[in-house]
C-alpha cells in the first residue's frame, strides 16, 4: 500500500499531542485505507491491550477525507469520550466553532446513525465515528499534505478536546494556593491542553517565537519536533466564557523563552518585550 499520509503528517500529530501514533491500515469488509493508530500502551482504556483508535485517509483525489474509528475492543474508550460529552455537551460543538479551520465538512456517526453535533444520543454508545472532509482546489493539488493535516487536525481535535488523555497535575490542588499561583495554574491549563498545543503547532510550527530557536537545528534528531506552548491573552480575559482562538492567543516558545516570560508569576511578560529583551524586532 502506498503510503499516503506522509512523515511530516505524523511528526506533526506525534510532537503537536506528545502521543505515540504509528503507521497502521483500517481493514472492512471489500476496502482498506491507510491509518495511523494510537495503541493503549499507557492509558489502558481498552478492554484488552491494544489499538484504542485509527485514523483513516480516504484516497479521494479532489479532497482530504479521513475516518476517526475506534477499534471494536475499545469499549472502555468509547464510553469514556461519550461521558465527557455527557458532562459538557457542546464541547465538541465549540470546538468546531473556535478552531479558525474553514470549510471542513465534519460528520459524526454514534452505533451507525448519522447524528448532529447539538444533539447528541443520551442511550449508550457502542461505537462512533468521525469523518472529516476538505475540498482541494486544482491549483492547490501541490500542497495536498496542508488540506490532510487539517482534517486530521480537527478529527483528531475532536477526542483531545474531552480531555481523556490529560494527565494529573498542580491545578487539581488548587484550593488553598495564593492568587498568584492559582493564576499561574489557569494558565499552565490552557498550554498543557493538548487540543491547544496541536492547534498551536498546526498553525505556527515548533521554532521559537521569540527567539527563533529551532530544537532540531541545534539538537539533530534528538530536538526533533521538541517546542512548549505560551498562552499570550491576558489572565484578566480567561473565564468559564473564555473560547480560545488558536492562531491568535497561542504561540510556540523553546524552554527558556516560557521560563523568562513566567519569571514573574504575577506579571508576566509579553513576547514582544521579551522580544526586544533579547534585541529582536516586534513581531505581529
Amino acid at each position: 500500500m502506498k503510503n499516503l499520509i506522509s512523515d511530516d503528517i505524523i511528526h506533526l500529530v506525534n510532537s503537536a499531542t506528545n502521543l505515540d501514533f504509528k503507521r497502521s491500515v483500517i481493514s472492512e469488509p471489500g476496502w482498506e485505507i491507510e491509518a495511523i493508530r494510537l495503541n493503549d500502551d499507557h492509558f489502558h482504556y481498552s478492554e484488552e491491550p491494544g489499538p484504542l483508535f485509527d485514523i483513516g485517509l480516504i484516497n479521494e483525489p479532489s479532497h482530504a477525507r479521513v475516518l476517526l474509528k475506534p477499534d471494536r475492543f475499545a469499549g472502555q474508550f468509547v464510553r469514556l469520550v461519550q461521558g465527557a460529552l455527557r458532562e459538557k455537551p457542546s464541547i465538541w460543538a465549540h470546538f468546531l466553532e473556535a478552531i479558525e479551520m474553514e470549510d471542513i465538512e465534519t460528520q459524526v456517526q454514534i452505533n451507525e446513525e448519522i447524528v448532529e453535533i447539538h444533539q447528541l444520543p443520551k442511550d449508550r454508545w457502542q461505537t462512533f465515528e468521525i469523518e472529516c472532509k476538505k475540498r482541494i482546489p486544482p491549483s492547490e493539488k501541490s500542497n495536498r499534505n496542508e488540506f490532510i493535516k487539517d482534517v486530521i487536525t480537527v478529527s483528531l481535535g475532536m477526542i483531545l478536546t474531552t480531555n481523556i488523555f490529560e494527565f494529573h497535575d498542580e491545578s487539581s490542588e488548587e484550593s488553598g494556593l495564593p492568587e498568584g499561583a492559582k493564576t499561574s495554574i489557569l494558565v499552565n491549563k490552557y498550554e498543557r491542553n493538548l487540543t491547544n498545543r496541536m492547534l498551536c503547532i498546526k498553525h505556527h510550527g515548533t521554532q521559537c517565537w521569540v527567539c527563533e530557536i529551532s530544537f532540531e537545528e541545534i539538537y539533530g534528531d534528538l530536538g526533533k519536533d521538541f517546542i512548549q506552548v505560551h498562552h499570550v491573552t491576558p489572565v484578566s480575559q480567561l473565564g468559564t466564557d473564555y473560547v480560545i482562538k488558536p492562531k491568535k492567543d497561542l504561540i510556540p516558545v523553546c524552554s527558556n523563552c516560557h521560563s523568562m516570560i513566567h519569571r514573574n508569576r504575577n506579571d508576566p511578560l509579553m513576547p514582544n518585550q521579551l522580544r526586544k529583551i533579547i534585541g529582536k524586532s516586534e513581531k505581529n
